[in-house]
């Protein structure tokens, strides 16, 4: 994908694209962030089962001090 995204940029440079090849840009251009927003939401997922098996590391130094 990012192999497709740099083609057009090469092409975009040396000569402009025609009609139908920033159509397909686009498409690559959309699937591409459409995967890295899915990537995102993983990440932000991963980070809340995390702290939910894990806890707040501070919640138990605070209780012991008060």
């Amino acid at each position: 994908m990012l192999d497709d995204l740099l083609k057009f940029s090469v092409l975009e440079e040396e000569r402009g694209l025609a009609d139908v090849e920033r159509e397909q840009k686009m498409d690559v251009m959309d699937k591409h962030n459409n995967i890295l927003k899915e990537e995102e939401i993983m990440w932000r997922q991963r980070s809340r089962v995390h702290w939910l098996k894990e806890g707040d590391a501070n919640s138990s130094y605070f209780s012991q001090n008060s």
